[in-house]
């Protein structure tokens, strides 16, 4: 029997007279792998930091499960200011209680090639940087939720390798979740088994990853099409691309 760990009912949101999100209704069960995709400013990140409970809403429902753990990975520098790396992530195990060794940090901060940048100031940091240390954040407390949102952005290819690998990993756990908000349709297309696509603050349709490719041949030509059928202008200029880091995509397919 399929577990629905989180509900949304008839979520609304808005700042001031603008409405973000109108009605937006999910139910999200154990395992699935949701790709958020759509055009730029339809409420795909406000959707997710509501569920986080990041943002407050207007009216509607969020429905967990009480166990539930969430972990979201950020845009931008979370972190207050004049605060080192490292005291920002100790802040982090110490409201998860997470009691690591040395050496197990020291794996840890490899795996997602932070290393270089513990004892930097939060604030001193490129993008690529401060996205590498949110991602590492959002997986730190082990969620059973795992939201990310456009993952690879400022990424060095060298590092998005990386950043795939330890992904692929956690997520080979079946009963962990993934929203995944993105335009690298490569990216959608590997890691997700639903696609959600929004527009206006609304969800337009979700559709099985596989029923995508079998009808469309690729998720790329499936959001041009959407973006035909909702007179989306600027397909272009919505970020939509391919996967920076062609030898994982290879590599991945080979597995």
């Amino acid at each position: 029997m399929q577990e629905v760990i989180l509900k949304v009912n008839n979520l609304k949101k808005a700042y001031g007279k603008k409405t973000v999100l109108n009605d937006v209704s999910l139910e999200i069960i154990k395992g699935d792998r949701i790709a958020i995709i759509g055009p730029n400013g339809c409420g795909k990140t406000t959707f997710c930091e509501t569920i986080a409970g990041i943002l407050n809403y207007q009216s509607g429902q969020i429905v967990k499960t009480d166990s539930l753990i969430i972990g979201m990975q950020l845009q931008g520098n979370i972190a207050p200011k004049n605060i080192k790396v490292w005291d920002f992530i100790k802040y982090y195990l110490d409201v998860y209680n997470i009691d690591w060794s040395n050496e197990v940090l020291e794996k840890e901060f490899q795996k997602f090639a932070i290393t270089d940048v513990i004892d930097k100031d939060v604030s001193k940091l490129s993008g690529g940087q401060q996205q590498k240390v949110n991602i590492f954040l959002s997986i730190l407390n082990n969620p059973d939720l795992l939201i990310l949102d456009e993952l690879a952005t400022g990424l060095d290819i060298e590092i998005v390798d990386t950043i795939y690998e330890n992904l692929d990993r956690f997520l080979l756990d079946k009963e962990k979740t993934l929203l995944l908000i993105s335009h690298n349709m490569e990216e959608i297309q590997n890691f997700s088994d639903k696609i959600l696509f929004m527009n206006g603050g609304e969800i337009t349709s979700i559709n099985n990853t596989v029923d995508v490719i079998k009808e469309y041949g690729s998720v790329k030509d499936f959001v041009k099409e959407k973006f035909k059928e909702y007179s989306i202008e600027n397909y272009e200029n919505n970020n939509i691309g391919g996967l920076q880091n062609a030898k994982w995509a290879k590599d991945r397919k080979n597995k």
